[in-house]
C-alpha cells in the first residue's frame, strides 16, 4: 500500500494554490471560501457565493453561515478563508470586500476557532486581510501561480468525482429531430396539465387521475438515462411534476430511493384524503393539524425535504436525477419548467451546489414570482445554506491523504464546493 499523498504548504500562497486539491471542480469566482483545518491539516471546506451587495447584513449572515459549517463537522477546530472576487485592488484603493474579511475573522474566533489567515484573490493582485505591510495594489498573482505548491496541486489535484451538471444544455448536443419532437409534444399536453390540475382542485383523487405506478416509472427514467428519454414518456413524465405532490414524490425519491418515495406518496395520499373530507387547502389541513397536535413528520418527509440530519443523499442518483431534468428543461415551455427547475435547485443544495441552486431559483423567478415552491426554497437556502447531512463525517485518520500547513500557524486563508466526504461543500447563501 503506498503512502498517503500530503501536500505542505509553507505560506500563504502555497495555501491559495492547493484550493483545487481540496475543492475539485468548484466554482470560485464571486465566492468566500473556508478551509477546514484539524490541528495542521485541512479537512474539506466550504463555498458560499458572495452577497449582490455589501451591506452589513448580508456580510454578516455569510460569514455566520460558512463558521457554522466550520463548527459542525467533527474535530475542526481552525480554518482559513478566501475572498474570490470581482473587485480589484486598483479599483478599490486597496484590499477589495475589507468589512468581509474583517467579520470572517472575527466571526470565527467567537466561535472558539483558530484563524489561520483571511486572504483575498482579486484579477490584479492578492493579500491578507492580517497583512499590514500589504501593497496598496496587492501582491503579483504570479506568486501563487508559481508557488512550489502550484505545481504539486497541478499533479495532485484529483478529478471530481462526478463531473459538474451544467446550467444549461448545449442545444448542439441534441439532436434537432427529436428536439423537435420533443417540445412538440410537451407543448401539446399543456392543456392536459390545466385539465389535470382543475379535477384535483375540484376534489378528484390523484390516483384515479394519474393511475399508472408513478414510482416505478421515476425509477424507469433515471434506469434509462437522459439519452434514453422517448417523447410521449418525457411528456407524461413532466405532466405528472405539474402536481406539487407528485413533484416532491418524485424530488425525494431521485435522492432517497424508491422505498423513500413510496412512503412519501402513502404519506401524501393520506393527506390529499384528509383535504378532500374537509375541504380546503392543503395548508388548511396540515394548519389544523398542526394546531391540534398532531406530528404532521411521523414518516419524516419534512426531515428529508429540510436538510435534517441523518440519511443523506445518494450522490449518484442525483446526479442522473439532475441530468435527467436538464434535458427536460431543454425541451419544456416556461410554464412546464416550474417544477423541473425547482426540483433541480433542491437536488443541487442537497449535495451541498448551492450556486446551482441558486442559479435554478433565480430563473423559476423570472419564470413565476408567485411559485409556491419558490418561497420555501429561498428560505431554506437563507436559513440552512447546508443541509445538516452533509457534515455527518467521520473523523479524519492520521494517514488520511491531504495538505498539511506547515508554516502558516497564525498566516492566512480558505473556501469549498463538491459534498461532505468527497471534499468540500459548495453553497450559496
Amino acid at each position: 500500500m503506498s503512502a498517503p499523498t500530503v501536500l505542505r504548504a509553507h505560506d500563504a500562497a502555497d495555501l491559495v494554490a492547493m484550493v483545487p486539491i481540496l475543492l475539485p471542480g468548484a466554482p470560485l469566482r464571486a465566492s468566500l471560501v473556508a478551509m477546514f483545518f484539524v490541528g495542521k491539516r485541512t479537512y474539506g471546506g466550504a463555498r458560499i457565493g458572495l452577497p449582490p451587495r455589501r451591506r452589513t447584513s448580508d456580510i454578516r449572515m455569510l460569514c455566520r453561515a460558512i463558521t457554522d459549517c466550520a463548527r459542525k463537522v467533527p474535530g475542526v477546530d481552525g480554518v482559513a478563508f478566501v475572498v474570490y472576487c470581482d473587485e480589484t485592488f486598483e479599483a478599490e484603493r486597496g484590499i477589495p470586500w475589507l468589512e468581509l474579511g474583517r467579520t470572517a475573522s472575527a466571526t470565527a474566533r467567537r466561535q472558539q476557532l483558530v484563524v489561520l489567515d483571511v486572504l483575498c484573490v482579486a484579477p490584479d493582485g492578492w493579500g491578507s486581510y492580517l497583512d499590514h505591510d500589504i501593497p496598496l495594489g496587492g501582491r503579483p498573482l504570479e506568486q501563487i501561480g508559481s508557488s512550489p505548491a502550484a505545481l504539486e496541486a497541478a499533479v495532485f489535484a484529483p478529478e471530481p468525482v462526478f463531473a459538474p451538471v451544467p446550467f444549461d444544455l448545449d442545444p448542439e448536443q441534441l439532436a434537432e429531430p427529436e428536439r423537435a419532437r420533443l417540445t412538440r409534444l410537451i407543448d401539446d399536453y399543456d392543456t392536459e396539465v390545466d385539465r389535470l390540475l382543475g379535477l384535483i382542485g375540484e376534489g378528484r383523487a390523484l390516483d384515479a387521475l394519474l393511475p399508472w405506478d408513478r414510482a416505478a416509472a421515476v425509477e424507469r427514467r433515471l434506469a434509462a438515462g437522459a439519452e434514453g428519454l422517448e417523447g410521449r414518456i418525457a411528456t407524461q413524465f413532466v405532466e405528472t411534476l405539474q402536481v406539487p405532490a407528485e413533484r416532491d414524490a418524485a424530488m425525494l425519491q431521485i435522492a432517497f430511493g424508491l422505498d423513500a418515495g413510496r412512503a412519501v406518496r402513502a404519506s401524501n395520499a393520506v393527506w390529499e384524503r384528509r383535504r378532500r373530507e374537509h375541504g380546503g387547502s392543503m395548508d388548511d389541513v396540515m394548519l389544523a393539524a398542526i394546531e391540534a397536535g398532531e406530528n404532521v413528520d411521523a414518516d419524516g418527509t419534512a426531515s428529508m425535504m429540510l436538510g435534517g440530519a441523518g440519511r443523506r443523499p445518494d450522490r449518484a442518483r442525483v446526479d442522473r436525477g439532475m441530468r435527467l431534468l436538464l434535458l427536460l428543461r431543454a425541451v419544456a415551455s416556461d410554464d412546464s419548467q416550474r417544477p423541473l427547475l425547482s426540483m433541480s435547485a433542491w437536488l443541487a443544495w442537497s449535495i451541498g451546489r448551492g450556486s446551482y441552486a441558486g442559479e435554478m431559483l433565480e430563473r423559476l423567478r423570472a419564470i413565476d414570482p408567485g411559485y409556491g415552491m419558490l418561497g420555501v426554497l429561498e428560505n431554506l437556502l437563507r436559513y440552512r445554506p447546508l443541509p445538516e447531512w452533509l457534515f455527518d463525517v467521520p473523523l479524519p485518520r492520521a494517514d488520511d491523504p491531504g495538505v498539511e500547513n506547515a508554516g502558516v500557524e497564525n498566516a492566512g486563508a480558505g473556501h469549498g464546493g463538491a459534498a461532505f466526504g468527497e471534499g468540500a461543500s459548495d453553497s450559496d447563501a
